[in-house]
């Protein structure tokens, strides 16, 4: 580190712009960086708006689409807003689906006391296949709750060694709610380029499929180290 120039970015220091997208005032980075590290909470929502939350599905070959609110969530109480938003459903015999979640198992089931259900889709309650039509069908694999495999930092203007073009990656190490702490010495080192002269920096998240991904308000920060 003997030489090193080490450059502190914290969202708290923010001129502008919300956690997970914003824009701070840094020193001139123009050149190459190292990440030394990073503090970044794991605090993006279970279901998300216009990612996972949409279930749909046909009762008795009438069509029923509901959109789960977005929030927080374990398997139980998941399986209790499916139910509760299906059952608001204004589909004719959609108030007596009911939606259950085995401890046991890990799986959601769906059922109805006499009406047929097919073509059920949510991979967030573990419906990623076509099911065969019946009053009582059971996920294809457990409910994961998560966030996202990877949290990738973009920041504008620079270029990292990622096939995604953010600057840095930081792996979903930690369970919701607590900070994953990246250290360079402890996981891979990565490289950030800034082939300009800039002052101020755009910081903004992306999840693992690159869609833009909300940390909720709590503060991220990461150093970076002048190679």
């Amino acid at each position: 580190m003997n030489g090193d120039k080490l450059v502190l970015v914290q969202s708290k220091n923010k001129n502008s712009g919300n956690t997970s997208d914003f824009y701070v005032s840094v020193r001139d980075m123009e050149g190459v960086w190292r990440l030394e590290s990073c503090l970044l909470p794991n605090t993006a929502y279970h279901i998300r708006s216009g990612v996972n939350d949409a279930i749909t599905f046909d009762l008795n070959s009438l069509a029923v689409s509901v959109t789960m609110t977005p929030g927080w969530y374990t398997a139980s109480t998941l399986a209790t807003e499916a139910q509760s938003k299906i059952q608001a459903s204004p589909v004719t015999g959609a108030s007596a689906v009911t939606v259950v979640y085995s401890s046991v198992t890990g799986k959601v089931t769906i059922a109805h006391a006499s009406l047929n259900i097919t073509e059920f889709s949510s991979s967030v309650l573990g419906f990623n296949t076509d099911q065969t039509g019946a009053t009582s069908i059971t996920g294809d694999s457990v409910c994961v709750l998560s966030t996202t495999d990877t949290y990738n930092v973009h920041i504008d203007g620079a270029q990292g060694q990622n096939r995604d073009g953010s600057a840095f990656m930081i792996d979903c190490t930690e369970n919701s709610g607590s900070y994953i702490h990246h250290r360079t010495r402890d996981n891979y080192e990565q490289l950030i380029r800034f082939p300009h002269s800039t002052t101020s920096m755009r910081v903004h998240l992306r999840d693992d499929q690159g869609r833009a991904i909300s940390i909720n308000g709590a503060h991220l920060s990461f150093t970076l180290a002048k190679i």
